[in-house]
């Protein structure tokens, strides 16, 4: 997300056209003064153009000012089997899961006394934390020996951690018909992530030992500029 490259940046200025574009062929408006709005992703041009992984609420509390809240849900989990050389020999089963829940309260202040435009400022928390593990029974082909991974995929990626930021944010809402809109964001600020530690486990079925390794999770951190590059979608109620 902090990383700003260009071929991104040409996909937001391609998306902010796009949107132009497409509200100069709809009349009508109506922003809302105060009440509820709530929105999701749209990546038109995508497999998935809605993209329910991130959802964001917000209540208005005038026309102007505007508290909310994001929020990003994602669970992955994939298994893969391998047989071995001989026809008796145990199927080895590779289990990959991760979950990340992400949490972004903040504020908006509204600018401007547009018919249909509505840009804005404000600020934004970022918390977040993702959990990753892998399990390997039948660890090569052996009956019920085990491999097991926690804080990260046995493949090294997927790592598990934990996020804290802030960001600075402005963007801008354009009103279609009734209080649907379709927006864009950009922000500046700071991201802090602390890797959790690596753990790897081996039991063997035959002695019932297990044996592990830690490895310290690395900290990063990170400031500049962030941009969501989906159309924000969403309507007021």
């Amino acid at each position: 997300m902090f990383n700003l490259k260009k071929k991104s940046m040409k996909k937001v200025i391609l998306t902010l056209l796009a949107l132009v574009a497409f509200t100069t062929l709809v009349s009508a408006q109506y922003k809302p003064s105060e009440g509820f709005t709530a929105e999701v992703n749209f990546c038109p041009l995508s497999a998935n153009p809605i993209r329910i992984d991130y959802l964001k609420g917000r209540m208005f509390l005038g026309d102007k000012i505007a508290i909310r809240l994001g929020l990003s849900v994602n669970s992955l989990s994939n298994s893969t089997k391998v047989a071995g050389a001989a026809l008796t020999d145990p199927i080895e089963e590779t289990v990959n899961k991760s979950f990340v829940f992400g949490m972004f309260p903040g504020i908006e202040i509204h600018v401007g006394n547009y018919e249909k435009l509505s840009p804005y400022f404000g600020a934004e928390i970022d918390v977040a934390m993702k959990s990753a593990s892998t399990t390997i029974s039948n660890y090569n082909n052996v009956l019920n020996d085990k491999l097991e991974y926690t804080g990260i995929w046995s493949d090294l990626t997927n790592s598990a951690y934990t996020q804290v930021g802030f960001n600075l944010i402005t963007g801008v809402d354009y009103y279609i018909y009734k209080g649907f809109y379709l927006g864009a964001e950009i922000g500046f600020g700071f991201l802090s992530t602390a890797n959790k530690d690596i753990e790897c486990a081996f039991t063997d079925a035959a002695t019932s030992l297990k044996t592990s390794q830690t490895i310290p999770g690395a900290k990063l951190s990170n400031f500049g500029v962030n941009f969501n590059s989906a159309i924000r979608l969403g309507w007021a109620f």
